[in-house]
């Protein structure tokens, strides 16, 4: 009975994404760009839900309810009205780039590299500050640590590495040695925190703003390559935290044998803890709806100096999603949104979230600033990794778009300024 039913719900998730890729094509040909909100929402979930179903029960997970299904489409449909809305209220003209690669990605080469060299210099002082206070190598790797390191100016400033990082990934096959060299100072900071997004957000918005502007071309192989990638990087932040606690951890067949069931609970963490949420009946956490205004309530904090309140200090509830008792609290984009505001609320907020998307992504299609492409390629990174969670109630999503725009403005200024300069009068040499 239990194969029939994982059968019907593997139908189902094959339904789903062919229906979420078709409708994520003719969005993309409306909006003359590969990469929309609603395709790098709908299309990634729809591909981790048909993985989690075909992989899960073969390393003890639980299995998929088909009533995430529901949530998921109620929410898709929504994320595309708001493109239709969008559509309507922005006037249709011709994009700036586009596939043809029109954008100038060396224009901010110099600034993307000296903001990730910084970022990355201020990563080593702290780390070694920290280091003279702790006294041990190790140390490092403990978790109120890895939360210090995260914090105060230094942990802000890593919000420059976000988009410096995302230009440099996003040459593509024609980045230098330099460049290499600049996304690993940048990514730094995320590889000593050891928090994955930190790490892979940048990276993945990237790879969307080289596919945007042309220089990475989308393809099923690559693809394929940008996943390798994905899961290399995940492992090698557990690698480095197992070898600051045990010499003898990188060569030990446990450890990978470890990372490898680890990659596949966070692959179907979001989707299976959403799945026995549903099952339990969960339809709303009554009290929690105040942590989806966290990122303003962190916002004011910062500016006032006060207490930035982190996720784990709001979110506490659990779900169990495999029979060795793995818990996860994670639910995907539209699960957090469904179980924390309720069905209408999940819907209002992802009609304004969408609009929100597709305004930036229209403005940076008609703008020539690569820094511009940027905001709304780490916009599109946080959406993608909606199989996974909702980042949105994080400060991360608005602090690096804020940084990115300023990074925009200084641009201009300096664009402004050269143009001054090169209009006055040259003095001429006398004979």
């Amino acid at each position: 009975m239990e194969s029939v039913q994982q059968v019907a719900v593997f139908i189902i998730a094959l339904g789903f994404l062919f229906v979420a890729w078709q409708t994520a094509v003719w969005d993309s040909h409306r909006w003359q760009c590969v990469v929309t909100p609603f395709a790098v929402a709908m299309v990634p979930f729809g591909v981790v839900a048909v993985i989690t179903i075909l992989v899960a029960p073969l390393f003890g997970f639980v299995q998929v309810s088909p009533a995430i299904f529901l949530v998921w489409s109620a929410g898709g449909g929504v994320l595309l009205l708001s493109s239709l809305v969008a559509r309507k209220l922005i006037p249709a003209s011709s994009p700036h780039f586009g596939p043809q690669g029109r954008l100038d990605l060396d224009s901010v080469i110099v600034l993307a590299r000296v903001t990730a060299a910084f970022a990355g210099v201020v990563s080593i002082v702290k780390m070694i500050w920290l280091l003279g206070n702790l006294g041990a190598l190790a140390a490092l790797a403990d978790e109120q640590t890895q939360q210090e390191f995260g914090g105060g100016v230094a942990g802000h400033i890593q919000a420059f590495a976000y988009p410096a990082v995302a230009i440099l990934v996003a040459r593509g096959a024609r980045m230098r040695v330099l460049d290499v060299l600049c996304v690993a100072l940048g990514a730094l900071g995320g590889i000593v925190y050891q928090v994955k997004y930190t790490l892979l957000m940048p990276i993945t918005a990237g790879a969307i703003l080289g596919i945007l502007s042309g220089n990475i071309r989308l393809s099923v192989r690559i693809v394929c390559y940008w996943i390798a990638g994905g899961i290399a990087l995940f492992m090698v932040v557990y690698l480095l935290g197992f070898a600051l606690l045990r010499s003898d951890a990188i060569v030990s067949e446990d450890t990978y044998l470890f990372l490898g069931r680890h990659v596949v609970a966070y692959l179907t963490a979001g989707i299976l803890s959403l799945s026995e949420a549903l099952r339990a009946g969960s339809q709303q956490f009554l009290g929690a709806t105040g942590t989806m205004t966290l990122p303003f309530q962190n916002l004011f904090a910062v500016l006032v100096g006060e207490h930035v309140v982190g996720l784990d200090d709001a979110v506490r509830f659990t779900f169990q999603i495999s029979q060795d008792g793995t818990r996860e609290n994670v639910f995907t984009l539209f699960g957090v949104l469904y179980l924390y505001l309720g069905a209408c609320g999940m819907m209002a907020y992802t009609f304004i979230l969408g609009l929100v998307a597709y305004a930036i992504l229209s403005i940076s299609r008609r703008s020539r600033s690569p820094w511009i492409a940027c905001a709304a390629a780490l916009l599109l990174a946080f959406l993608s990794f909606g199989w996974f969670h909702f980042f949105f109630w994080l400060l991360t999503p608005i602090e690096v778009v804020v940084v990115t725009f300023t990074l925009a403005a200084l641009w201009e200024v300096g664009n402004a300024l050269r143009m001054w300069f090169a209009s006055l009068p040259q003095p001429r040499l006398h004979q």
